[in-house]
């Protein structure tokens, strides 16, 4: 199950390939890469000057996170 406790809209969600993380973006910039069981790896609030993040895609290996702009490499 999947709670928004920011109350912003998310505009792209997307499992990574062995199912263990979530990536997920947010209407006001905010990115979010989490474990199924609830850990934050990685997060990060990109200025977006008026415009909205609409995909996130994970690396083929899931070591990383990409969207138009931007790119995580995760440890």
């Amino acid at each position: 199950m999947f709670i928004n406790l920011r109350e912003i809209p998310v505009t792209d969600f997307a499992w990574s390939h062995d199912g263990r993380m979530a990536l997920i973006c947010y209407r006001d910039g905010f990115i979010l890469v989490g474990s199924v069981a609830g850990q934050r790896y990685w997060s990060s609030m990109l200025n977006l000057d008026s415009t909205c993040i609409t995909c996130g895609v994970w690396s083929p290996d899931d070591s990383q996170v990409k969207g138009r702009g931007w790119s995580v490499r995760l440890e």
